[in-house]
Formats: structure tokens, C-alpha cells, sequence
């Protein structure tokens, strides 16, 4: 691979990088469980990411970026934890209240 990150690690960034703001953007519990399954779902932009593993033929770098797959979902399900906490403790309160 050459110096500039490939166009399968800046679609992987970006992916991740949208993701994090649709976590951020949920306003349910119902809605993170929607968005994490848009996110992570065999549809979306971090799986096609990962199906074009097989397409990389260097050895090295596909390792590198099977590993930054692995890290993004990592990242995402941290986020969602994240979200997830802060959601239902909202919605704890407004039912408290």
C-alpha cells in the first residue's frame, strides 16, 4: 500500500465517524437499538468495508484492515454502551418524575 490511507480505510473512517453521530442522535432506547442494527447489519457501510477484504491482495494489508474493522465495531458498540446509559437513565427519570 502507499503512504495515503486506502479508499477501504477513509470509507471505514467514515463510516465510523457517521455512526458515532447517529448514536449521538438517538433520542430512545428503541431508536440506538435501530441504528446499531443499521450500523452493524449486513447492509452497512462497515460490512461492505469487510466484504472487500477478499478483494485486498497484500497479505499485510489486509490484516491491517480486518483489524480496523474489528477496532470500528469496537469503537461503535463502546459509543452505543455509552448512549445506551444515558438513555435509560433519561427515561428512568421521566418516568420517575
Amino acid at each position: 500500500m502507499s503512504g495515503s490511507a486506502s479508499p477501504e480505510l477513509q470509507q471505514l473512517a467514515q463510516a465510523l465517524a457517521d455512526g458515532i453521530a447517529s448514536i449521538g442522535a438517538v433520542s430512545s432506547t428503541d431508536e440506538l437499538r435501530s441504528a446499531m442494527s443499521t450500523l452493524t447489519g449486513k447492509k452497512g457501510a462497515i460490512a461492505s468495508v469487510k466484504a472487500s477484504l477478499g478483494k485486498v491482495s497484500d497479505v499485510e494489508a489486509r490484516k491491517a484492515l480486518g483489524a480496523a474493522v474489528n477496532d470500528a465495531l469496537t469503537e461503535l458498540q463502546s459509543v452505543a454502551d455509552v448512549r445506551l446509559r444515558e438513555l435509560k437513565t433519561t427515561e428512568f427519570a421521566h418516568q420517575v418524575a
